[in-house]
């Protein structure tokens, strides 16, 4: 998710879909975290990002860890300013929030595992089911499949895959789902 921040740190806009809430809320447009000494953090990774000066004098970016009341896996942000090209006349936004939500997993279209891999719906199914946690047997029941074929199917999709274990495969899946390829 992403929050567009003015020249004070304020939030200008927020990307469809994005609800603070557990962990970050927004009050009168400031960012505010749900514990004090994660606010700290916070303002210091916005401070860092809405500075004014040019990207190449800033530290390297800090993450802020958001801890969350519901005892949810925390909440990562991360700030970065807006070169001049993509600042606009019309926005006064001079930087960007990150936030990923490490609660919620991120899962490539099957659409799109498969046209990079070239992998048959049934192969895309599980290497998404194994990406997504599930163990053979599991995404073979899953998948309505016996252990056996999902065991040859898995064989076919590393070699697709280029890859040797099943770990290397899900960590695969994983980068394509967050474009870290």
């Amino acid at each position: 998710h992403a929050v567009l921040l003015d020249r004070q740190g304020r939030a200008i806009t927020l990307s469809a879909g994005f609800e603070p809430g557990d962990g970050l809320t927004i009050r009168n447009r400031t960012l505010v975290a749900a514990r004090p000494a994660d606010q700290e953090m916070l303002d210091r990774v916005i401070a860092i990002a809405t500075a004014g000066v040019r990207p190449s004098e800033l530290p390297a970016p800090p993450v802020a860890p958001l801890h969350r009341p519901s005892g949810k896996r925390p909440l990562v942000a991360r700030a970065m300013p807006l070169d001049r090209a993509r600042q606009s006349l019309m926005s006064s936004a001079v930087a960007v929030l990150l936030v990923t939500d490490l609660s919620q997993s991120a899962t490539p279209a099957a659409a799109t595992i498969r046209s990079v891999f070239g992998l048959t719906p049934r192969e895309a199914e599980l290497a998404l089911c194994l990406g997504g946690g599930l163990t053979v047997q599991e995404a073979a029941e899953s998948l309505g499949m016996t252990l056996a074929h999902a065991r040859q199917r898995l064989a076919i999709v590393l070699g697709k895959t280029n890859t040797h274990r099943q770990s290397e495969l899900v960590m695969l899946v994983s980068r394509l789902a967050t474009g870290r390829l």
